[in-house]
């Protein structure tokens, strides 16, 4: 059978010329379609890249799931924390706040104030600021901002004007200790 290559029917030609006495070697090929066309064969080495990834890629991917799970837990706990420490340092400050407004409540209530004596005041607010650690001074100004006393001076010293009159003023006109 020559040239057969490449067919995929094959009619006899002893039924098409009415002849049926002629044998095998009379046949006639017609193609009916093209050949199949083979996939390219592929190499070893390239077949074994093919699979080492196969295996790398689902260990890959679980990496980086993990990797993302553990920054974004990481940055939750951080967030945590940085709020725990604001409100701890919130309560602290308000602490410090309410400490400094009670002795300054307290002083403001001393009958050496009201009797305007200014070295019994200065005793007395001295006493108060090392049993209550509220900061390492108290002073007391006038409405026209001049500190009368200042517990970082010794009393009898020549002491400056207060540097903000407004705080004064707002002072003085709610009627109540100032801090600042």
């Amino acid at each position: 059978m020559r040239g057969t290559e490449g067919v995929t029917d094959v009619e006899p030609i002893c039924e098409r010329e009415g002849n049926m006495n002629v044998g095998l070697d009379a046949v006639k090929a017609t193609p009916l379609s093209p050949p199949p066309i083979s996939p390219p064969r592929r190499s070893v080495r390239t077949f074994l890249i093919c699979l080492i990834l196969a295996c790398l890629n689902p260990g890959l991917i679980g990496t980086a799931l993990l990797v993302h799970h553990e920054y974004r837990s990481g940055r939750a706990a951080f967030e945590r924390n940085a709020i725990q420490t604001a409100r701890a340092l919130t309560h602290a400050v308000d602490s410090h706040l309410h400490k400094a407004q009670a002795v300054a409540q307290s002083l403001s209530t001393s009958d050496a104030l009201r009797r305007k004596d200014f070295a019994a005041l200065y005793d007395q607010a001295r006493k108060f600021l090392a049993l209550n650690p509220v900061g390492n001074s108290i002073a007391l100004s006038d409405p026209t901002g001049q500190q009368v006393i200042n517990l970082s001076r010794e009393f009898g010293q020549p002491l400056p004007k207060h540097g903000s009159l407004n705080q004064i003023h707002r002072v003085v006109g709610n009627r109540a200790a100032g801090y600042f």
